[in-house]
């Protein structure tokens, strides 16, 4: 440990193998919190879990599990609008992450704000992520955003999907899989 005065300030140099540690203590130290707060809210306490999870963002502010968490317990709430700032610093904080940007759509789309919803499903399904929940979500926040065009064409690929897992489910066992619609 080396200490220091930078700009009038004491500053403790802690090394690098101080600074793996105190990180691994925080992913430690949010683990324990996520997985308390679910048990709380499995048990219908989501008011406590947020409580526990407020806690842990103060010790980590820029944890992206906390932040869903978060988000999930405040939905359990019913506070939907403060589900959504967590969903969205969730999503900026994994930008690359499916299941951030699918929350993040459908609190936009549970806040009745249909062009962000629209927003981050298009980022959701540019990761690869579509389905039929997809598309009918999209179909219905595009309709809702006055984009008839735009849920015509996702409504469609959803029954186009649909037609596609009917038929796969009656096929034989042995016969080839999806590629051959394609």
């Amino acid at each position: 440990m080396r200490a220091s005065i930078w700009m009038g300030v004491a500053v403790v140099s802690i090394g690098a193998l101080g600074g793996q540690a105190i990180v691994a203590g925080r992913a430690n130290g949010t683990a324990k919190c996520v997985r308390r707060a679910y048990a709380l809210m499995e048990a219908g306490s989501c008011d406590e879990a947020a409580a526990v999870l407020e806690r842990g963002l103060l010790q980590n502010p820029a944890d992206a599990c906390l932040h869903a968490a978060l988000a999930e317990a405040l939905n359990g709430m019913g506070c939907s609008s403060q589900a959504l700032e967590h969903y969205s610093i969730w999503a900026r904080l994994e930008p690359h992450n499916p299941s951030a940007l699918w929350a993040l759509g459908t609190a936009y789309a549970g806040c009745h704000r249909y062009r962000e919803a629209i927003s981050a499903l298009q980022r959701y399904a540019s990761l690869g992520g579509v389905d039929r929940a997809f598309y009918r979500l999209l179909s219905y926040c595009c309709r809702k955003a006055g984009q008839p065009a735009q849920a015509r064409r996702a409504r469609h690929k959803a029954d186009l999907l649909e037609t596609l897992t009917r038929r796969l489910q009656r096929q034989p066992p042995g016969t080839p899989g999806i590629w051959q619609y394609m």
